[in-house]
Order: structure tokens, then sequence, then C-alpha cells
């Protein structure tokens, strides 16, 4: 290793990186990085840093590239390992190999972490392995191994201390673990693992829907399922852009897909009720599904991995109560259908995204419910 004793310059070099990876400057970092490896070619924590810039830009070979290169000249680097273990759980890499790297930082002693010249002391190593526990249990989650997940969870809650930096909130751990307990007890196959290879699929995925760009949408989803095969976020999408392009018998076979790997989903709760409405299903079919929704609390209906918040959910919770009227309404129960949409009016909100204009629901009031 060339930089044994790392001088005053190359601490103020790494201090630099750090405030650039803190604005998000990965152009910026790269080009200083590789400044700095003309003067240090074989320092194994400017190649690791070279790999993360390289990841952030989505040059993943040449990422992965450049963490081979660190460990060939430091295989027990603290910094390259915990890098390279990141690496493998976000670019989803197969179950053992990311388990594996993630256990060897668990196991290490702390003092093999420590890198002083590195300017990462006692605090940072165990914050590094502390994560590990819980990137650990993400993994086992993934793997449908729940209670090995939640005990692995639980030994991150134990570690975590105040004042050590983590890249998890002790509430979102805590959430983690009742997921847990949730799938167990119903017997649903395991989620997909959140990693930046699902981020971008599901960044795509918003795009296209936003646009509505069914065609492009369809073809992307194709791809994502080719990785994500029980996905059921990307089942329901699916369901939704072959009705969009006229595909009833194919939306409907997706949404039958995705309804058997987990029922409760609420992307799935949602457009279930959705199709079940623009399908002419039996109407107290679909009014069921529909109060399925109303009679959910708002945190089922979220998921902060699909951007499914609580604003969403309360959205779709209000229109819930509109789509009701017009299936009341079209039984000819005329006064159930307008007590469901004074309801909807009742609880529409300025800022909440509505499938419905305000003088739309007024009309059909005026209107269709004393038809």
């Amino acid at each position: 290793m060339e930089t044994k004793n790392v001088d005053i310059k190359f601490r103020d070099l790494i201090r630099k990186f750090d405030k650039l990876d803190y604005k998000r400057s990965y152009k910026a970092l790269k080009a200083n990085v590789l400044n700095a490896l003309e003067v240090y070619p074989n320092d194994p924590y400017l190649l690791t840093d070279l790999s993360y810039a390289e990841y952030r830009l989505d040059n993943i070979e040449a990422a992965k590239d450049y963490v081979k290169r660190a460990e060939t000249i430091n295989p027990q680097f603290g910094y390259m390992l915990c890098h390279k273990a990141w690496l493998l759980y976000d670019c989803n890499a197969p179950f053992q190999e990311t388990f594996d790297a993630w256990k060897v930082i668990i196991d290490l002693p702390l003092s093999t972490l420590i890198a002083p010249e590195y300017d990462m002391g006692l605090i940072w190593a165990k914050s590094r392995q502390t994560d590990a526990y819980f990137y650990v249990a993400n993994l086992l989650m993934a793997n449908g191994e729940y209670d090995e997940a939640e005990r692995y969870a639980r030994c991150y809650l134990e570690k975590r201390k105040p004042g050590v930096w983590s890249n998890f909130s002790k509430k979102g751990v805590e959430d983690f673990i009742s997921d847990l307990t949730f799938y167990k007890q119903n017997n649903l196959i395991p989620p997909s693992r959140e990693t930046g290879t699902l981020r971008m699929y599901l960044s795509k995925v918003e795009k296209y829907i936003h646009t509505s760009s069914y065609r492009l949408l369809k073809k992307q989803l194709l791809e994502a399922l080719e990785i994500y095969p029980k996905d059921v976020y990307f089942l329901t999408e699916m369901s939704h852009a072959e009705y969009q392009l006229g595909n009833i018998n194919a939306s409907k076979e997706y949404m039958e897909r995705a309804e058997k790997i987990n029922p409760y989903h609420c992307i799935l709760r949602y457009y279930k009720a959705w199709l079940a409405f623009v399908c002419d299903a039996p109407i107290q079919e679909a009014i069921d599904a529909w109060n399925i929704i109303i009679d959910s609390p708002i945190e089922s209906l979220t998921s902060k991995k699909y951007d499914c918040n609580k604003r969403w959910a309360q959205s779709i919770q209000i229109d819930a109560y509109f789509y009701i009227a017009i299936l009341l309404n079209r039984l000819e129960k005329y006064d159930e259908a307008e007590r469901y949409a004074r309801c909807h009016l009742e609880r529409r909100k300025r800022g909440f995204w509505s499938s419905f204009s305000k003088t739309y629901v007024e009309d059909f009031l005026r209107k269709q419910c004393h038809s």
C-alpha cells in the first residue's frame, strides 16, 4: 500500500471527496479521484471511492472493476469491504455472495475496520458494523427466511447507539419487524429486495405512468419482471398497462398473479377495485373491493418502497366513496349513492389528488342521483 502514512494533503483530499459526495456531485468526485490516482495510483481508498463514483454514474462494470483492484491491493481494507458488500447488495447480486460479504464485516474485529489514516475511526467502524446487521436482515427477508431476518434486525436495534450514524432510522427498522410478522402470519411470498436496481426500474416505470406512455410502460415492466417475477407492484402495473392497451384478459391474468402473491399490497388493492369498476365486474363485487379500501387502516395502504405515502393513501380512500356512489347509482340506490357522494365531498382536501373534479361530483349529485 503506497500511502501507509497518509499526509496532510491526502487528508484534505479525503474531506473534499466527502463534500462532493454529500452534494451528490459524482462527476466532480470521479474527476478529482482520477487526478489523485495519478499521484497515488495504488491507493485502495481512492480506488474504492472511484468505484463508488462510477456506480453513482451508472457505470456498473467500471464500479466492479475498481473495487476488485482495491481488494487486490489490500483485501482487509475496511472501507473497501463495506463498499463491496453495499455494491453487491445494491446491484442485486446473488443472495449467498452478498450475505457472505456482509457477514465478513459483522465478524471482523473493529480494529480491522478502523483506518485512522483515512479518517475512519472507532465510531465509523461501529456504524458500518451495526448497519451490516440490518442489510443482512433485508437479504434474509427477501429470501423468505423471516425468523432469521427478525433476529438480525433485533441485533441491529440492540447494537445501535446514540451518536453513531446509520443509513437506517430506528422507526424504519421497527416497521420492518412489524412487516416480517405480517408476512409470517399470512404466509406471504417475500417482497423484492430494495436495491439500486429496483429503484432504477421503479423510476423508469413511474416516468411512463405519469406520461401515460403505456406501450413503453409495458416494455419496461416486462424487462423489470424478468428480474423481479414476483414483484406485486410490477405485476399490478402490468395489469393496468394491459388494460389501457385494450388487452382485458391479459390485464385480469396479471392481476390474478399479483393477488396470489400478496392480496394485501396497497397498489394491488387500489387497481383491483379500479379494474372491477372499469371492466363491468358484478357491481356488488366492485363495491366490496372499494369498501375494503375505505375500511383499511391508512398505514396498510402506504408503502415507502413504492412511493405510496400517507397522502396518496388518503386520496384513494376519499375517491373510493365516489366510486361506490357511481356503482350504487347504477343499482338505482339513489339515496345511498347520494350519501356516499356527499361523504366524498366532505372528505376532499386541498392538495389531495383525485380522479374526479369537485364540479363533476356536484353535477352527479344534481343530475344522476335523481335520474
